[in-house]
């Protein structure tokens, strides 16, 4: 299997969400049983963000998936609920399924995601927490729907592929807004960015809009991961917990 799916890697990257979108639609639509989906894109802090979003979901005692990339030892490291890794007949039998859907049609990144949408909703998770992989508005995981997301913060990143510009990255950053969604745009990131997600927002039509400073920075809970930076993470990851609870996909966590 793994041999099949890193040959995929050679088609590059290819962006847009209609290949992938037909899959899941093949697949009978796993990506709607992910219970509450919470999408966090942005240039640094995204991974540590979703992280940190897991866990304080699970603390607070829902069923967490989580989907991540990239990984270290094991492709398994992508798709984890609660926790822990999937049995890897699991993943093959998810593999063979998204092939025979079509999906050997597809990017590397984009095969991925489908096998690890159906891993994650076999689990009938409560909360599934979606990392971005590149950029947003064409990213795999965007064909998706999420009530909730975030934007951790842009800076230049990948700019062959998003732009050149702040403006440009932060744009394609965006993408990920929807309609009526609840919205964390983080402090991760260039400030001069934070204009064009906002902007974003607001023409996607997001329900609600925070905005972080250097003020939500300051009272975030304190984290165990070394780094300033983290600082900024936990802020964008304790905002999100809020739009959880006030979504009623969870109860507010304990104090830790």
């Amino acid at each position: 299997m793994l041999a099949r799916l890193f040959a995929a890697r050679k088609a590059g990257v290819v962006f847009g969400l209609e290949r992938v979108a037909a899959v899941l639609a093949a697949l009978g639509h796993p990506e709607r049983r992910l219970g509450t989906v919470v999408h966090v894109g942005g240039t640094n802090g995204k991974g540590s963000t979703a992280a940190m979003v897991a866990a304080v979901a699970r603390a607070a005692g829902a069923r967490v998936g989580l989907y991540t990339s990239p990984h270290l030892a094991s492709l398994r490291e992508r798709f984890t609920v609660d926790g822990a890794l999937p049995e890897a007949a699991a993943v093959v039998d998810a593999y063979q399924r998204v092939a025979a859907a079509g999906g050997d049609a597809l990017t590397f990144f984009e095969q991925v995601t489908a096998l690890g949408v159906l891993l994650l909703a076999a689990a009938a998770p409560a909360v599934t927490v979606l990392e971005v992989g590149l950029g947003g508005r064409l990213d795999a995981t965007t064909a998706i729907a999420a009530p909730i997301a975030a934007v951790t913060g842009v800076a230049l990143d990948h700019q062959e592929f998003l732009g050149a510009t702040i403006a440009a990255i932060a744009a394609e950053k965006a993408g990920i807004w929807k309609p009526g969604q609840a919205a964390v745009i983080g402090a991760a990131g260039d400030p001069a960015a934070v204009p064009v997600l906002v902007a974003a927002a607001e023409a996607a039509g997001v329900a609600r809009l925070r905005v972080l400073g250097a003020a939500d920075v300051a009272a975030a809970p304190a984290t165990a991961l070394a780094g300033a930076h983290q600082q900024a993470n936990a802020a964008c990851a304790d905002a999100l917990i809020d739009a959880l609870v006030d979504a009623g996909a969870i109860v507010a966590p304990p104090e830790v």
